[in-house]
């Protein structure tokens, strides 16, 4: 689709300068600007208002304004014809606080009533839905938060609303009524563009999206317990199998459990709006061995021999380990054998393999909780007796080809990416064996071949 310009035109006033921030076509198919300017000479910013005829030419223009600084962002036309107009009104207070500024004026741009909002915050006006018995404003406050409010025609308030959402909210787009009588905001919430919808009054529900915390516990463990949620104002829990010892009434909550068996943990929140509920199953055993997370730490293709790294794990699940085993093959544990943190001296180049087993009184973590660590290994490596193995095409967008010797007959082959994860293991024979890595992501890989105490490592570049 394409537009054409039916005319351009500037308006604003000399040693003025104007700023438009909305428009309105009116009745009689004319348009109404609405903005401010900042009459430097005064030192002030004042609403202005222009209303233009289809042609773009002038019909009048109005100074609205006080002893303050004003503001306007938003303009519609009301039931009868007029108009009405939200902004804010900054002060000359040394706190520099704002209140919601709202006008009407007349089909000429003369003012009918105005009225100053002050809801015990720096607050700013940007949007007005019009109503057959009043308008609804949506704004922001100082802190953040949402301010909805419902006046009458001649601006008494109905009701007002702060709605506190998951992030700040920097200021407000566009409001609408839905076919339920509530209404659908958009604006501008941290770094997005958010999508809010409301009652007939302005509520929100608060929602808790999940709960955080073990599922499986050891009997008399006491474990945290946070709600995730939003809109929140206070909060509650309750246990069947467990004594809450703190935080009963805030978002984190700690609880001893003394009873074995399944339980649902309940958490609810509330606003002034409602309140959600969200459950959670927790089953208590008498004794439960550690789940531990991966492997946290330093992997990079890059070690420098000699150098010291940290590793840790962190205890998911199960009663918490009295001892930590950590093994290396070729590097040195300088200190933190038996705890989750332990500092590793890399001895000499190769691939190693990390690894680390937990252990309570209920037993072990049976998952396989291991890493490959790369030590100073972006070079190539070639064996003792220089034997020639061909590693081609590289680069590679899917099939790897490795020509072995006679002597690698049987030998073990595998391919790791730069993190160290093992991403194929496999037996390869003698003369030319391919590896398909078309579903691995492109990068650089490292194809390590052993046989007995000797190995080699070639680089495989992985392209589109």
């Amino acid at each position: 689709m394409t537009f054409r310009s039916v005319y351009t035109r500037n308006y604003g006033r000399e040693d003025i300068n104007d700023y438009a921030l909305d428009v309105v076509e009116t009745y009689d198919s004319n348009y109404v600007f609405v903005g401010y300017g900042a009459d430097y000479g005064i030192n002030k910013y004042q609403v202005y208002l222009i209303k233009l005829n289809q042609n773009g030419d002038t019909l009048w223009s109005r100074d609205i304004g006080s002893t303050q600084n004003d503001y306007a962002r938003c303009i519609k036309e009301t039931p009868d014809k007029n108009y009405i107009i939200a902004g804010d009104q900054n002060s000359d207070s040394p706190n520099n606080n704002s209140d919601v500024y709202l006008i009407k004026a007349d089909t000429n741009g003369n003012v009918l009533w105005e009225k100053i909002y002050d809801f015990n915050t720096s607050d700013n006006g940007y949007r007005i839905f019009v109503l057959d018995n009043g308008y609804v404003i949506a704004g922001t406050t100082y802190y953040g938060l949402l301010l909805l409010f419902k006046i009458n025609g001649v601006g008494d308030i109905i009701w007002s609303k702060t709605v506190k959402l998951n992030d700040y909210v920097y200021s407000i787009k566009s409001i609408d009524k839905c076919n339920d009588d509530g209404f659908v905001i958009t604006g501008k919430v941290g770094h997005k563009l958010v999508l809010l919808k409301t009652d007939s009054v302005g509520c929100i529900k608060p929602l808790i999206n999940s709960i955080s915390g073990e599922q499986n516990v050891s009997l008399n463990d006491t474990i945290s317990y946070i709600s995730i949620s939003i809109r929140g104002n206070s909060y509650n829990w309750f246990s069947g199998f467990g004594n809450i010892t703190t935080g009963v009434n805030s978002d984190e909550v700690n609880i001893y459990w003394n009873q074995t068996g399944v339980d649902t943990l309940y958490s609810v929140v509330f606003n002034e709006c409602g309140s959600d509920t969200l459950t959670y199953i927790i089953n208590i055993d008498s004794c439960v061995a550690p789940i531990i997370s991966p492997i946290y730490g330093n992997f990079i293709p890059d070690i420098a021999i000699g150098t010291e790294y940290q590793y840790h794990v962190v205890k998911i699940e199960g009663k918490t380990p009295i001892n930590y085993t950590w093994s290396v093959n070729i590097g040195n544990v300088i200190n933190g054998q038996g705890t989750d943190s332990v500092t590793i001296q890399w001895l000499t180049d190769g691939i190693d393999e990390l690894m680390v087993l937990a252990e309570n009184e209920c037993g072990s973590d049976t998952s396989s909780n291991s890493v490959m660590i790369i030590i100073n290994d972006l070079k190539e490596t070639t064996d003792s007796n220089n034997s020639n193995i061909s590693v081609f095409p590289i680069p590679t967008n899917s099939i790897v080809n490795v020509d072995l010797p006679l002597e690698y007959d049987k030998c073990k082959v595998e391919i790791i990416d730069i993190c160290g994860k093992q991403k194929y293991i496999g037996t390869m024979h003698s003369g030319l064996n391919k590896i398909n890595l078309s579903k691995e992501p492109k990068g650089l890989y490292f194809l390590k071949i052993s046989i007995e105490n000797n190995s080699i490592i070639r680089k495989i570049l992985l392209t589109e």
